[in-house]
C-alpha cells in the first residue's frame, strides 16, 4: 500500500537511533519521571462527515444540492508516559458558538479556542501553553507530590513555537521525518480517540438507516395487503 505525507517520508534508522540512544541520554541527564515526561501533538477532525464507505454516504451523494459536511475542528491532545492524560484543546472556527451562548467555556470537557480556518497557529500553541498546561500539570504533579520538572515532546509542525519557555520546562523538539514513527500520540491515542467517538456514531447512523428501512419495507406490506384486499372484494361483487 503507497504511504503518504509524514509517513512516505519517515526514516527509520534515525527514529531507531533516537529512540535507543538520544532520548534516554535527555531522561537520563535531566533525572525525569515517567510523570514528567509529556507529548502533544494535534489532529484535525471532520466532527459531521461520515465515513465514504457507508450507504448513507452514497445516498447523500446523489441527493439534490448535495455538499459534503466539511465542518472541521483541530483537536490537541496531550498526556504523559504514566498514562495521565490532559484535557484536550479544541480549536474551532467561531469564538462564540450559538449552542455555548451564556456558558462557561471554562466548565467545558475541552479547552475552547478559535481560528479562522480551525488549524493551530503560533499564537493559539502558546496560549494553550501558559492556559491550559501549565497550570494542570502544576496541580497534576503536586498531587503526586512531584516537582514542577516538565518535558514536553513536541514536534516540528508550522503552528508550533519554537522559543516556549517556562520555569521547569524544557520543550523537547522531535527530529523531522520520524515523529509519524516515535511519536505516541500519533500511534495509539489519536486514533484509540477517533474510534471512541465515531464507532457509537457510526452505530447510531446503522441504528437509525436500518429502523427506517424495516419501517418503509412494513408500510409498502401494509399498501399491498389493502390493495389485495380491495381487488378480491370487487372481484366478488
Amino acid at each position: 500500500m503507497p504511504l503518504y505525507g509524514e509517513a512516505a517520508s519517515a526514516d527509520s534508522d534515525p527514529a531507531r537511533r533516537y529512540v535507543e540512544a538520544q532520548f534516554p541520554k535527555i531522561i537520563k541527564d535531566g533525572q525525569y519521571l515517567p510523570e514528567q515526561v509529556f507529548n502533544m501533538d494535534e489532529t484535525g477532525h471532520f466532527w459531521k462527515r461520515m465515513p465514504s464507505c457507508t450507504f448513507l454516504f452514497k445516498d447523500e451523494v446523489h441527493r439534490p444540492g448535495y455538499k459534503a459536511h466539511k465542518d472541521r475542528v483541530t483537536l490537541i491532545m496531550c498526556g504523559n508516559a504514566a498514562g495521565f492524560m490532559m484535557k484536550p484543546g479544541l480549536i474551532y472556527k467561531t469564538k462564540n458558538q450559538r449552542a455555548l451562548k451564556k456558558k462557561n467555556k471554562a466548565m467545558l470537557p475541552v479547552y475552547w479556542m478559535n481560528n479562522a480556518k480551525a488549524w493551530i497557529t503560533k499564537a493559539l500553541t502558546a496560549d494553550w501553553f501558559i492556559h491550559c498546561i501549565v497550570p494542570e500539570v502544576k496541580l497534576y504533579l503536586a498531587e503526586k507530590g512531584l516537582p514542577f520538572k516538565v518535558l514536553p515532546l513536541m514536534d516540528y509542525a508550522g503552528g508550533h513555537v519554537k522559543d516556549l519557555q517556562y520555569d521547569g520546562v524544557k520543550v523537547e523538539f522531535l527530529p523531522p521525518n520520524i515523529t509519524v514513527l516515535i511519536q505516541p500520540m500519533d500511534l495509539r491515542v489519536i486514533r484509540a480517540f477517533k474510534t471512541l467517538y465515531l464507532v457509537p456514531r457510526w452505530r447510531a447512523s446503522s441504528w437509525q438507516l436500518t429502523t427506517m428501512t424495516t419501517m418503509t419495507t412494513t408500510t409498502k406490506k401494509a399498501s399491498s395487503c389493502k390493495s389485495t384486499g380491495a381487488s378480491t372484494t370487487l372481484r366478488h361483487v
